[in-house]
């Protein structure tokens, strides 16, 4: 009995390991199905700890619990069987791309559709011998299971071949009712079970019994494979001396905890086209050049201290494609022995990665020209190799792979870099952790011809003594660069696709990266940068330095902060917004082709001498000038700045008391022509002087759309004259008014009450003022702040709660 509970609650733990699934989990939870998985689950725990407590308690007596713990014992077997199948059809899915076994979550049933190309019917016959939603049922020929190849067929396996032998159907129907009737028989015996568990007494005095087998899923690696041992034995004796030795199989997909047991058999399949597992499976085949029709092998780690992981082994795979990662290499003694891999025959290899581990190596330095691969290799990455001071042969002088479209070499400890333009099909260069590279380009004697029409992706990264990169003056631009990226290159100076635009830029430059989306640059303190930004098409861009800082974020905003270069407004056609911190830029270029920019911020812009550019600035919606101290007015023309404004600030601090305001609104005041509604849209004014605001004119012109003015650092002022009180009444649209770092005002406007449309009243670090206004405030106020003020004016504000319930103070 003991036997049969542990049985049964291994295997509701294997349930419940399959129902964790987050893939199984919404099937289970589908319209198909409707069950609610999480009930489920919660029954299984239940059940899983009451039959633990059972097998403590000792019922071995109890022969209706035994013949329903073998009925569930079967059941939860089905279950579990029915799982792993829709678990084999999911991984199927995502290995061919399709979504044959995706859950329908309310959009209706997904047609009945043939599964992916070269699926098989299963790994073997007896390994998934449930299989049972498919077109080939099981009619106790368990070798009609396994999808056999048939040359006569194989020549059209992409091209829409249906035979049978090559495809595996996917009947979502007889699945769904399948797992639905197993799961609810399981969880149905599973209550029986409980009741009788619950009137059962405990007579045991024997101690508890510790169960030992644990649960078994698709992650979960064990010593020992529980539950289907038989199976598996079978299966082995089938692949190296049975049914299916020698057979040719198109696929062997291999899930579960078989991948931890079926490495050393697998070479028994001498015609096995390709298996589908995860890279450590496929790294741990020994002597898989046996398989003499692979056509696949993600990864081959060389290993001297086991038998059948030379290199040779590779040389025997003759019709090996796609992807292969060659590991270790650095315990490849001599070029002959590397030789032995055969690469250069294989012409059917797309990506290929060369990898050395990290621990010293006495194997001669010429052991990469042994590895040179076929010319229709498409991708190549060469890491960690050491012990040369160049480029192998098949690199350098001239590189014989031209077909390559991805270069990646990292951790070479090369002073020279391969010919990289002679890579007419090159999109992708990646360089990273190259200590030795000064120069890449014709002076560095790294090739010829160095044109990059295909080049799409630049990264490079850890290169201390990096310092140009040169081309070919008859090479044209960079027509579909689309990323760079330069990481930690604290010597680089300039680069071909940046040119330096700090100081002669002109409206006839030349735009290098036409369809650059991202530029990224991280501390290069040295490099150049090119006007901002290079080029109109540009969707991100990060810069920064110890010194520099520049981006463009998500929200269309160019930030640029010590930034000594030029602005290129005619590359700005989807900039929004732009702010210059505390840089000192040189140039402004084409800004009325700036069409989209709606805000700009400058602030400690020492560079800039006049207005005259912003007045081509026509979209403008919100303008500051803060800390401009050498700014003039020359050029400046109101009608068309002013007119789209809805937010304006003009404004020093104390370290900076050279203001344009008054010089700014005098030009305002004055000028001739001057319609009404100049400023219409303007619902929110931040000066720092109250006499260049609080004319007449200005107000006037204000009155209809103000809503918000605030008054900071104005030095001068100590009371509001009897015009400026005037005009301030001219202001019927205010419903906001700030004083802020007046050090001089001495007391607040007088006419405050009057301002009827007054709601707030904030006044911060104005240490003179004494009271507040001795004709009152306006009945409308809603909030009143002040903030380090005197201690009379606190009091009195905090005297208004009294008076005013409603109104909020903070004082």
């Amino acid at each position: 009995m003991d036997a049969a509970i542990g049985a049964a609650s291994g295997l509701i733990g294997s349930v419940l390991n399959q129902l964790s699934n987050k893939f199984v989990e919404a099937y289970v939870a589908s319209t198909e199905l409707g069950l609610n998985s999480t009930k489920i689950k919660d029954d299984l725990m239940l059940m899983h700890g009451l039959l633990h407590e059972a097998q403590r308690r000792g019922v071995s007596d109890n022969l209706g619990l035994q013949g329903l713990l073998q009925r569930l014992r079967a059941k939860a077997n089905e279950a579990e069987d029915a799982l792993d199948e829709l678990h084999y059809f999911i991984i199927q899915d995502q290995f061919d791309g399709t979504k044959h076994a995706v859950p329908d979550l309310g959009k209706g049933l997904r047609g009945h559709a043939r599964h992916g190309r070269h699926a098989a019917r299963n790994t073997v016959g007896n390994w998934l011998n449930c299989f049972s939603c498919s077109s080939m049922q099981d009619d106790g020929d368990s070798s009609a299971a396994v999808t056999n190849y048939n040359p006569q067929n194989a020549t059209n396996l992409d091209g829409g071949n249906t035979a049978a032998a090559d495809r595996l159907p996917f009947d979502r129907v007889v699945m769904s009712k399948k797992i639905k009737s197993v799961i609810e028989e399981t969880h149905s015996l599973c209550e029986h079970v409980f009741k009788l568990l619950n009137i059962i007494p405990n007579h045991s005095s024997a101690p508890p019994v510790t169960l030992t087998r644990p649960q078994i899923g698709s992650t979960t690696l064990q010593d020992k494979l529980y539950g289907r041992s038989a199976i598996f034995e079978q299966t082995i004796k089938d692949m190296t001396s049975g049914t299916y030795h020698g057979e040719i199989l198109s696929v062997l997909p291999i899930v579960g905890p078989g991948e931890t047991y079926l490495p050393k058999y697998i070479n028994h399949l001498v015609n096995l086209r390709q298996f589908i597992a995860n890279r450590d499976l496929h790294s741990n085949v020994p002597e898989v050049g046996k398989i003499q029709h692979l056509e696949e092998l993600k990864e081959f780690h060389v290993k001297k201290e086991r038998v059948g992981f030379e290199l040779e082994e590779l040389g025997r795979l003759t019709n090996l494609g796609g992807e292969l990662s060659t590991c270790n290499i650095e315990k490849v003694a001599t070029k002959d022995e590397a030789s032995k891999a055969n690469l250069a025959l294989k012409r059917n290899l797309k990506i290929l990665k060369l990898v050395w581990g990290t621990e010293e190596s006495a194997a001669d330095a010429d052991v990469i020209d042994g590895l040179q691969p076929h010319n229709s290799l498409r991708e190549l990455a060469i890491i960690n190799h050491s012990g040369a001071v160049g480029p192998p042969s098949w690199l350098c002088p001239d590189i014989l792979i031209t077909h390559l479209e991805s270069l990646v070499l990292d951790g070479v400890s090369w002073g020279t870099l391969p010919p990289i333009g002679q890579l007419p099909y090159l999109k992708r260069l990646v360089l990273n952790d190259i200590a030795r590279v000064r120069h890449i380009g014709p002076d560095s004697g790294t090739g010829r011809n160095q044109c990059f029409m295909q080049l799409k992706e630049v990264q490079i990264s850890d290169m201390p003594v990096l310092e140009t990169w040169t081309l070919e003056p008859t090479c044209p631009l960079f027509p579909v660069l689309e990323s760079i990226e330069f990481r930690d290159c604290p010597s680089l100076l300039a680069l071909p696709f940046l040119p330096d635009c700090s100081v002669s830029c002109t409206q006839d430059i030349h735009i290098h990266c036409p369809s650059l989306l991202s530029l990224n640059i991280t501390d290069c303190p040295q490099l150049l940068l090119p006007l901002m930004p290079p080029a109109p098409s540009l969707t991100s861009i990060y810069v920064s330095d110890n010194v520099r800082n520049v981006r463009l974020d998500e929200e269309d905003a160019l930030d640029l902060r010590s930034y000594s270069g030029a602005v290129a407004f005619h590359n700005m056609s989807n900039i929004v917004s732009l702010m210059s911190l505390e840089g000192s830029i040189i140039s402004w270029i084409d800004p009325q082709k700036a069409t989209s920019l709606t805000e700009l911020h400058i602030c400690g812009g020492s560079s800039m001498q006049s207005l005259a550019f912003i007045s081509n600035l026509t979209s403008l919606t919100r303008l500051e000038l803060i800390n401009c101290e050498n700014l003039t007015v020359g050029g400046f023309n109101p009608l068309t700045t002013l007119v789209s404004l809805k937010e304006l600030v003009v404004t020093n601090d104390d370290n900076h008391r050279c203001s344009v305001t008054v010089d700014l609104f005098s030009e305002v005041a004055t000028a001739k022509q001057l319609p009404a509604g100049t400023f219409h849209p303007l619902e929110k004014l931040a000066v720092d002087s109250i006499s260049a605001v609080l004319v007449a004119p200005i107000c006037s012109l204000l009155a209809a759309t103000l809503h918000s003015l605030t008054i900071s650092y104005d030095q001068q002022t100590e009371s509001l004259t009897e015009e400026e009180e005037k005009s301030l009444q001219l202001l019927t649209s205010l419903e906001t008014l700030t004083f802020e770092d007046c050090y001089g005002l001495t007391s607040l406007p007088q006419g405050l009450r009057r301002l009827s449309s007054l709601r707030n009243l904030y006044v911060h670090r104005c240490s003179k003022i004494q009271s507040l206004p001795k004709g009152g405030l306006p009945s409308s106020l809603y909030e009143i702040r002040v903030v380090w003020c005197s201690a009379q004016v606190h009091e009195e504000v905090m005297k208004l709660k009294g008076t005013n319930p409603e109104l909020r103070v903070y004082a």
